[in-house]
C-alpha cells in the first residue's frame, strides 16, 4: 500500500470515530474519570461504569432541588439502582434512552420532578412509576426513607448542608442507614430516627446536639468530608473526587461508590481537603476516579488524591459476617505481629477474651496480600447492630516500625445464612472416602450441622485451621470420576440458619504418579521437590540403604555406606507439602571438597496414594566449609524485646544462654545483666512464624531478650562467636550490631476527672476544676468547643487556663465561666468533654462529669439589671429587670428606690419595709405610699428617672445576688404611662329658662390638676350617658360605650372656662343624631377624659350628673 493510500485510510477511520456515539466509548468500572458534556450526561456515564438491577433512581438536575434528593442515595443502594437525572419540567431524551437500555422495571421518580415528567416515564413499555415527594425537602426524605427495609442507621445533616449529605451518601447506600434532615432551627424529631447506629454529620449550626447521638464535623463541608473519611470505615481499593461546591456529581456517584464500599472525596475548585486522611489509606493498588468534567474536578486537584507511602495505618476494619471482621492496613505487615491476637482488643478486653466479639481460640489470619488481616471469634460471635470499638496495636510493617494505636468502630450487620462455596473430592484407584466442603463462612461454634452423601450420613469436622471448611468422611468409598449428592442440614453461622442445601459433585480421578520436579543441595541437606503433593503416612516405612532395592539410596561408586540414614521429612517451610527433605551425612566428602552421588528414589506417595516412579539421579554434592554469618538484625519496635536475625544461610538452633553482651551506646556501659540470657531462640520460617512441633534448619532466628530496652536509648549488642552452626558444623564468628528501642507507644486514651476544687466560685464566677489522667495537648484542652454544659456550648467569654501543678504539665484546667453565663443556680451540671487527645494522639472517650458539690453544682452569678421601668398611677411604679427578683429592707433607710427628675431636684421614694410590692415573673409592682405620690415630677420633657441604691433588690439565686447601684446618672429613664390628674376638677352648670328647671345649654368648666405644668394636660374629651346608666370607673369602657360630646382644648394652664356644650345648631354626637334630639327629657351624666402630651389618659371626674334637657316650644 503507497503512504498516500495510508494516510487516506486513517483519515477514513478517524472520521469514523469522531461520528460515532459516544455510548460506544461508555465507561467502565475501572475508568479514571467518570463524566459527559453537562451533570446529566455525567450521571449516564456513571450509570455505565456498574451494573445494577432492573430500578433506577430519577432525580431533578435542577441546582434548586438538588436537596429533594439527598436521601436517594440509601434507595439507590438497597434497590441496586443508579440514579439518573433530568430537569424537573422535562425528561431528558437520552435519559428515556438509558431507561430503557438498563431494562428498568421500577422507576422512582424524587422530589420536584414535574407529574408529566413522571407520567412520560410510567408510559415507557414494561415501566412502573413510583413517585416519592412530600411537601417540602423533609417529607420528601421521609417518604424516601419510608422505603428502606430494615434500616441499619440514620445519619442527621442540617435542612440545606448538601455537601455534608453526600459525605456519607455512599456509606449510607452501602450499609442502608437512612439520610434525615433536620429542621430549620437545627431541632430534630426524635421518631425520625431509626436504627441501632445514629451520626449527626456537621456542627451545631446545623443540627443541634442529641443525646447519646455522635456527631462528625469539621470546620467546613470540606472538613467535616475529611472527618468522615477519618470515622466511618471504607475500601479504599478505589476513591472516587466530586466537586463539592455544586455536588450534584457526588449524589450520582454514590450508589457506584456504595458498590465498592468507597469514599467520595468532596473537592474545591484547587484542593481535597480530606486527601491528607485518604491517602495514609490508599493502597498501592487503588484506583482514584474523578467524577465530572476537567472544568469541575481538574486533573490537578484530583492528583492531590494519590497513594502515599506513608506510616502504617488501619484503612478499614469491617464485619464481613458474624464470625469475622476484616481489618485493612495501608502496606503490608509481619505475619508474626499481624496474627498476634493479643494486638487486638474489643471494647478494651483481649480479643480471645471478649464477650462481645472473640473469646477463648478466636485467632487473626493475614491474607496472602499481606495487608489484609481476618479476625475469626471461635466463641462469642457478633449480634447484628452490635457495635463495638476495636483497638489494634503491636502490629509491625515489613521495616518492623511500629503502628500508633488505631481504633475503628465494627457494627455486626449480618443477615446472610452460610452457603456451600465449594465441594471436592479426589480418588486414586483406589476410591476415597474423603470430602472437603467449603463454607460462605466459618459455621457457628464449631457446629458443622448434619451431612449426608448420597443418603448416608457422613461424619463432619470442622477443619482445624480453616473454619469455613468442614472435612467429611463417607460411609462409603467413592470411586474416582463418580457423581454424588450432599446434602446439609443444621447449618448456622450463629446469626442465621440455612435452610436445607443440596449440591452435587465429582470425585476428580487422581491416579497419575508423583514426580520429581528437581533435587537441590541445601549445605547438608537435599530438597526434593515433587509436581504434587506428597504424604508422609509412609515416610517411616521407606527403607534406607546403598542400593536400588531401598526406597531411598544415596551411595558412592564402590562405596557400601548409606549416607541417608535419617528418614525423610516434609519441608516445613513448603505449605504445599511437594518438598521433601533428606539429610545427607558429612562423611560422604572424605577429604575432598566436592563429590558424585547417585540418588534413587521409590515408593515414595502423594496424598491419594499414587506411588512415585522409580527415579535415579547422579547428582555433584559440594562440601559446605562457608561460616554462616549474620545478614540482617531488626529489634522490634512494639516490645523493644524481640530481634529478629537473618543469617547467609540455614542454621540450627543457637545458643545464647549467657553469651550475649549489651552495651548502652549513651554512657558506653555495659547493661547486659539479664538482657544477656535471652528468653527464647527460635528457628522460624521467613514471615517468623514457627513451625508447630519445631524445625530443625532455617536462616531465621526470633530472638527475645528478658528485659526490654530503655526507649529512645542505642545499643551494641554482640553475638559471641561458636554460638550459631550451620547443618555442616561451620560455626560463625562473633558478630555485633546496632538497635535503637523505639520510643514507648502510648496507647491509653486519657481519662478526665473532677479536680479537687470540683467548681468554686471565685470573684463572682463559677470555676470548673478538671483533672486528667496525664498530659493532654494543650490546643484541645483549652479550645471550648470540646466541652458541652448542661446540653448548650460554654457561654461566650469563657476562659480556660492551665493550672497543673508542675510546670510544663498539661493535666489540669480550670474551665471559668462569665459571671454573665450563669443565670440560675442549677443542681447539677453535666459537663461533656469529647475531642481532646493526649500527648500521643490519643483521643477521650466521650465523658461526662456530674455531680460535682453537695449543694449547688452551679451558682447564679448574674447581677439583675433593669430592663424598662414606667409609672402607670401617680403611685405605681413598674420595673421589669432581668430576672425575677425581691426588693428587700435595708435598715433604717427609706429611699431604697425613688423617682427623680431634674438630676434629682424633686423626688419621691420607695420604703421596702412599709410600701407594698407585687411580683409577677420578672416585674415588680411598686405602690408608693400617700405621701410619695408622683406629683410635682416633671415628666414634660422625659426627664424622670429611676434610682436603686446598692442591694436595695436582689435575684432570687441562693446567693441572693444584689443589683448594682443605679443613680440617675445612669439614665434608666422611666417612661410616663398616667395623667396626674391630682387636683384637678369639673364643673357642669346649666342655663334656666323657666321656673320649672328647663335647661337650654350644659356648661362645663375644668379646674386644672396641681401638676398640669409638669405632666402638662393638652385637651379634654367630654362624655354623655342617660343617668340611668350604671357609672363607668375606667377610660376604657367611658370610650367604649359612651359618645362623646366633645373635645376641649385648655388654657396654658390646663384650666377650661365655662363653654356651652349645646350651643348653635346643636352638637352632633357621634351616631350623627343631635344632643337636643336624642337626650331631650333626659336625665345626664357627665364624664371628661384628661389626655396629657404623652397620650396618656384618665378620667378627671368619673360622672357629673345634670337634669333633664327640655325642648321649648
Amino acid at each position: 500500500m503507497s503512504r498516500t493510500k495510508k494516510i487516506a485510510v486513517l483519515a477514513i477511520i478517524a472520521m469514523v470515530l469522531t461520528l460515532m456515539p459516544a455510548a460506544l466509548f461508555a465507561a467502565t468500572a475501572d475508568s479514571t474519570r467518570l463524566s459527559g458534556a453537562d451533570r446529566i450526561g455525567t450521571a449516564l456515564d456513571i450509570a455505565s461504569a456498574g451494573t445494577w438491577g432492573t430500578s433506577v433512581v430519577l432525580a431533578p438536575a435542577d441546582q434548586a432541588n438538588l436537596v429533594d434528593a439527598l436521601a436517594a442515595a440509601p434507595l439507590a443502594g438497597q434497590e441496586n439502582a443508579p440514579i439518573l437525572l433530568t430537569f424537573k419540567g422535562s425528561l431528558d431524551a437520552a435519559v428515556k434512552a438509558k431507561i430503557a437500555a438498563l431494562g428498568a422495571t421500577k422507576v422512582y421518580v424524587v422530589g420536584a420532578i414535574s407529574a408529566d415528567v413522571a407520567a412520560e416515564v410510567d408510559a415507557m413499555t414494561g415501566v412502573t412509576v413510583e413517585t416519592l415527594k412530600g411537601d417540602g425537602r423533609q417529607a420528601t426524605a421521609a417518604a424516601v426513607n419510608a422505603k428502606l427495609t430494615s434500616p441499619a442507621g440514620t445519619f442527621v445533616v442540617g435542612y440545606d448542608a448538601i455537601a455534608d449529605a453526600l459525605s456519607v451518601a455512599s456509606y449510607a447506600a452501602k450499609n442502608k442507614f437512612a439520610i434525615v434532615l433536620a429542621n430549620q432551627d437545627g431541632s430534630v424529631a426524635s421518631a425520625s430516627l431509626v436504627g441501632a447506629t445514629k451520626y449527626i454529620i456537621g456542627g451545631t449550626a446545623k443540627v443541634d446536639d442529641i443525646t447519646g447521638v455522635a456527631r462528625i464535623s469539621g470546620a467546613d463541608r470540606f472538613a467535616t468530608n475529611s472527618a468522615v473519611a477519618s470515622t466511618l470505615n471504607f475500601d479504599y481499593a478505589r476513591v472516587y473526587v466530586a466537586n463539592g461546591v455544586n455536588c450534584v456529581d457526588a449524589l450520582s456517584v454514590a450508589p457506584l461508590a456504595a458498590k465498592y464500599s468507597s469514599f467520595v472525596a468532596l473537592s474545591s475548585s484547587n484542593d481535597v481537603a480530606a486527601a491528607a486522611v485518604v491517602n495514609g489509606k490508599l493502597l498501592s493498588t487503588s484506583k482514584v476516579i474523578a467524577v465530572g468534567g476537567t472544568s469541575s474536578v481538574p486533573d490537578t486537584v484530583v492528583a492531590k488524591v494519590s497513594y502515599a507511602n506513608t506510616t502504617l495505618a488501619v484503612v478499614s476494619a469491617t464485619a464481613i459476617n458474624a464470625s469475622q471482621v476484616q481489618v485493612v492496613f495501608n502496606k503490608a505487615v509481619t505475619k508474626l505481629s499481624a496474627e498476634s491476637v493479643a494486638n487486638y482488643t474489643v471494647n478494651g478486653t483481649a480479643f480471645a477474651a471478649s464477650a462481645v466479639f472473640g473469646g477463648v481460640g478466636s485467632i487473626a489470619k493475614l491474607s496472602t496480600d499481606g495487608k489484609t488481616v481476618t479476625l475469626e471469634a471461635r466463641t462469642t460471635f457478633l449480634a447484628n447492630n452490635t457495635s463495638f470499638e476495636l483497638k489494634i496495636t503491636g502490629i509491625t510493617d515489613t521495616d518492623y516500625k511500629a503502628i500508633a494505636p488505631a481504633y475503628k468502630t465494627v457494627t455486626g450487620n449480618d443477615v446472610t445464612a452460610p452457603s456451600i462455596d465449594s465441594v471436592t473430592s479426589s480418588a486414586g484407584t483406589a476410591g476415597t472416602k474423603n470430602v472437603v466442603v467449603t463454607l460462605s463462612e466459618p459455621v457457628f461454634l464449631g457446629t458443622p450441622g448434619a451431612y449426608k452423601i448420597n443418603g448416608v450420613n457422613a461424619v463432619a469436622t470442622i477443619d482445624a485451621v480453616f473454619k469455613n471448611k468442614v472435612n467429611l468422611v463417607a460411609a462409603s468409598t467413592l470411586a474416582a470420576g463418580s457423581s454424588n449428592t450432599l446434602t446439609v442440614s443444621g447449618l448456622s453461622d450463629g446469626i442465621n440458619a440455612a435452610a436445607q442445601l443440596t449440591q452435587t459433585f465429582t470425585v476428580t480421578s487422581d491416579t497419575a504418579a508423583p514426580k520429581v520436579a528437581s533435587v537441590t543441595q541445601a549445605g547438608g541437606t537435599l530438597k526434593v521437590v515433587f509436581d504434587k503433593e506428597i504424604s508422609n503416612t509412609n515416610f517411616t516405612a521407606l527403607t534406607l540403604g546403598v542400593n536400588s532395592v531401598s526406597d531411598i539410596s544415596l551411595s558412592k561408586q564402590g562405596d557400601a555406606t548409606a549416607y541417608i540414614t535419617t528418614a525423610p521429612a516434609l519441608d516445613a517451610m513448603d505449605l504445599t507439602n511437594k518438598t521433601v527433605v533428606l539429610t545427607v551425612g558429612g562423611t560422604i566428602y572424605g577429604s575432598a571438597s566436592t563429590t558424585t552421588a547417585v540418588l534413587t528414589l521409590k515408593n515414595i506417595e502423594d496424598v491419594n496414594g499414587n506411588k512415585m516412579e522409580a527415579y535415579s539421579s547422579s547428582i555433584t554434592l559440594t562440601k559446605d566449609v562457608v561460616k554462616p554469618t549474620l545478614v540482617s538484625s531488626v529489634l522490634d519496635a512494639s516490645d523493644n524485646t524481640t530481634i529478629y536475625l537473618t543469617f547467609s544461610e540455614e542454621v540450627t538452633d543457637p545458643n545464647f544462654a549467657g553469651t550475649i553482651t549489651v552495651i548502652d551506646k549513651s554512657t558506653a556501659t555495659d547493661v547486659s545483666g539479664a538482657k544477656s540470657t535471652p528468653v527464647t531462640e527460635i528457628i522460624t520460617k521467613s514471615d517468623w512464624t514457627a513451625v508447630p512441633g519445631g524445625i530443625t534448619l532455617s536462616k531465621y532466628v526470633k530472638l527475645s531478650l528478658e528485659a526490654a530496652l530503655v526507649a529512645g536509648k542505642s545499643y551494641t549488642i554482640t553475638l559471641p562467636g561458636l554460638t550459631v552452626t550451620d547443618a555442616a558444623l561451620n560455626k560463625m564468628d562473633s558478630v555485633s550490631f546496632e538497635v535503637t528501642a523505639a520510643t514507648a507507644s502510648d496507647a491509653v486514651k486519657p481519662v478526665p476527672s473532677k479536680g479537687v476544687s470540683a467548681i468554686a466560685v471565685v470573684s463572682g464566677k463559677n470555676v470548673i476544676d478538671v483533672s486528667w489522667s496525664e498530659n493532654v495537648q494543650l490546643a484541645d484542652a483549652i479550645n471550648t468547643a470540646n466541652y458541652v454544659l448542661n446540653g448548650s456550648a460554654l457561654p461566650a467569654g469563657t476562659v480556660i487556663t492551665n493550672t497543673s501543678g508542675t510546670a510544663g504539665d498539661t493535666n489540669r484546667f480550670s474551665i471559668t465561666l462569665p459571671a454573665a453565663g450563669v443565670t440560675a443556680d442549677a443542681a447539677v451540671a453535666d459537663l461533656l468533654i469529647t475531642g481532646i487527645k493526649d500527648i500521643a494522639g490519643n483521643a477521650t472517650l466521650p465523658t461526662t462529669l456530674s455531680a460535682w458539690n453537695a449543694g449547688l453544682d452551679l451558682v447564679d452569678t448574674k447581677k439583675p439589671t433593669v430592663v424598662s421601668a414606667k409609672a402607670t398611677a401617680n403611685n405605681k411604679l413598674e420595673i421589669t429587670f432581668s430576672e425575677p427578683v425581691n426588693i428587700v429592707t435595708l435598715g433604717a433607710a427609706t429611699n431604697e428606690i425613688r423617682l427623680t427628675d431634674d438630676n434629682d431636684a424633686t423626688s419621691k421614694t420607695f420604703n421596702a419595709g412599709v410600701d407594698t410590692v407585687a411580683y409577677l415573673g420578672n416585674t415588680a409592682t411598686l405602690t408608693f405610699a400617700a405621701g410619695q405620690v408622683f406629683g410635682g415630677l416633671n415628666w414634660t420633657a422625659g426627664a424622670v428617672e429611676l434610682v436603686i441604691d446598692a442591694g436595695a433588690v436582689v435575684d432570687r439565686s441562693a446567693g441572693a445576688l444584689a443589683i448594682d447601684a443605679v443613680a440617675a446618672t445612669h439614665n434608666i429613664a422611666v417612661t410616663d404611662k398616667f395623667v396626674d390628674v391630682v387636683g384637678g376638677s369639673v364643673l357642669v352648670t346649666d342655663g334656666v329658662v323657666s321656673d320649672d328647671e328647663t335647661f337650654a345649654e350644659i356648661n362645663v368648666a375644668i379646674t386644672a390638676p396641681t401638676n398640669t405644668l409638669k405632666d402638662r394636660i393638652v385637651k379634654y374629651e367630654v362624655y354623655i350617658a342617660p343617668a340611668s346608666v350604671a357609672d363607668y370607673t375606667t377610660v376604657a369602657n367611658v370610650e367604649l360605650y359612651l359618645s362623646k360630646l366633645a373635645t376641649i382644648l385648655p388654657a396654658a394652664n390646663g384650666a377650661v372656662a365655662a363653654q356651652d356644650l349645646t350651643a348653635a345648631a346643636g352638637n352632633f354626637l357621634s351616631d350623627g343624631t343631635t344632643l337636643v334630639a336624642t337626650l331631650a327629657g333626659v336625665d345626664l351624666d357627665i364624664y371628661v377624659v384628661a389626655i396629657d402630651e404623652a397620650g396618656n389618659k384618665a378620667l378627671i371626674s368619673d360622672v357629673t350628673t345634670v337634669e333633664a334637657i327640655n325642648v321649648a316650644d
